[in-house]
């Protein structure tokens, strides 16, 4: 084994120098794509046009894209950190259906919901409707964060939790 005494030659110093360069230039190498990677994927998910968001296993928001900073009118300073009912998701929507008790078994059954339509709200209180696609983010720990991309649905009432009864033969297409 070689040790470097303080008192070394100046070779040893020379390669000691050249040794630490050269590990700067090859971390500074493998870390530039990634760097560049990464610039690529924030652009995309910030100039995404749809809702971007992120929340923890308890439904706090961890992440919030430009867009749905737009559509729904709150900073994400404000958002981050926050529980989705009460900020962008009403505990209940127009129609009654609850969505306290969706949320929470989204959270706990993300397979449940990885596509689900309902009412939202914006930060001056305006009712939306917003069709969402959920997916749940692996986390070493087991308990993972679930991502959810939307689309709001101008004009469109929240679809109804099941579909009306039809009265009659007559009024069932195919």
């Amino acid at each position: 084994m070689w040790v470097l005494h303080p008192t070394g030659t100046w070779s040893e110093w020379a390669f000691l120098v050249i040794a630490a360069l050269l590990l700067y230039v090859l971390i500074r190498a493998s870390t530039g794509p990634l760097r560049e990677s990464e610039a690529r994927y924030r652009t995309l998910v910030e100039q995404a046009g749809s809702i971007i968001l992120t929340m923890d296993p308890e439904g706090k928001i961890t992440f919030f894209n430009r867009y749905a900073e737009q559509i729904f009118g709150f900073p994400r300073s404000e958002v981050l950190g926050a529980s989705v009912i009460g900020t962008i998701v009403p505990a209940s929507e127009s129609s009654g259906r609850d969505l306290d008790q969706m949320m929470q078994q989204l959270l706990s059954t993300p397979g449940r919901f990885l596509k689900n339509r309902n009412e939202n709200v914006t930060a001056d209180g305006k009712r939306i409707t917003v069709l969402w696609t959920n997916r749940t983010i692996p986390d070493p720990n087991g308990i993972g964060s679930v991502l959810s991309v939307g689309t709001d649905l101008p004009d469109e009432p929240p679809a109804p939790e099941e579909p009306p009864a039809a009265e009659d033969d007559d009024s069932i297409f195919f």
